[in-house]
């Protein structure tokens, strides 16, 4: 596990940590993580030599990497949706004007903006 480049203490690379959520990408990364002083834990080491990890977790790396892969593709698929939605959505807006009001439209600005100059000469 390594810190995630977007962690405050990314930069800072401390030598001790806690955290409390790992997530997998390309890489395992650590995320809500908090520097700590050896001098701190150094009596519960001990205590924390034969831990089962994945007895911690609930489950072991592999399914872990799987769980998470899945809810990235699960993300990916809704964010799919939702973009096809907003296309369907603009593809339903009916044109409110017609070309002719266009035209009419651009041929009075053009009217407007020939007076104004004609009145400034």
């Amino acid at each position: 596990l390594r810190l995630h480049p977007g962690s405050a203490l990314f930069e800072s690379s401390p030598k001790w940590i806690v955290y409390a959520q790992s997530l997998f990408t390309s890489k395992a990364f650590i995320s809500t993580a908090s520097a700590i002083e050896y001098e701190w834990v150094r009596s519960l080491l001990p205590l924390l030599e034969n831990y089962d990890d994945e007895k911690l977790a609930g489950c072991s790396l592999e399914d872990l990497k799987e769980r998470t892969a899945q809810v990235s593709k699960e993300k990916e698929i809704t964010e799919m949706q939702r973009k096809r939605a907003l296309v369907k959505k603009s593809r339903v807006h009916e044109r409110r004007t017609t070309d002719a009001q266009v035209s009419d439209a651009k041929a009075r600005y053009l009217a407007r903006k020939r007076a104004r100059e004609a009145a400034m000469q």
